[in-house]
């Protein structure tokens, strides 16, 4: 605490130098903090957008970059090809759970219904 915070402001409203001492510790380790400090090699950012508005006009750009390098270097399709394994994994699989009257799953139907969507996923048709 300064001498103002300790001789005047803690006599006349001890909540308000108490206050004022928080902030001045939070403020003190956002300083020390050396990823916010600007420095040469980083400039002080002046915007105060949303990561997504930030983000918005470089998309294009960005979008048609990863298609060009997936379609042109192995390296980067076998990169995509692997982030996508451990993201996604198997994919989105459906799971049937229709239950009987009795409360109960109807397990054979459930299984028909798996068989039924396996096959059609092979040759997705629905004019037949």
């Amino acid at each position: 605490m300064s001498w103002l915070d300790r001789l005047v402001i803690s006599r006349i409203s001890p909540g308000w130098a108490l206050n004022r001492a928080r902030a001045r510790i939070a403020l003190k380790a956002w300083n020390e903090y050396e990823a916010v400090q600007p420095s040469r090699l980083r400039r002080e950012s002046r915007n105060r957008k949303s990561a997504n508005a930030e983000n918005e006009r470089a998309q294009p750009n960005l979008r048609s970059l990863a298609r060009s390098l997936e379609e042109n270097l192995d390296i980067a399709s076998g990169a995509l090809d692997v982030l996508v394994a451990n993201t996604v994994g198997a994919g989105i699989q459906p799971e049937p759970q229709v239950e009987l009257k009795s409360g109960g799953m109807a397990e054979s139907f459930n299984r028909d219904l798996l068989r039924l969507w396996d096959d059609w996923i092979h040759n997705p048709e629905v004019t037949q």
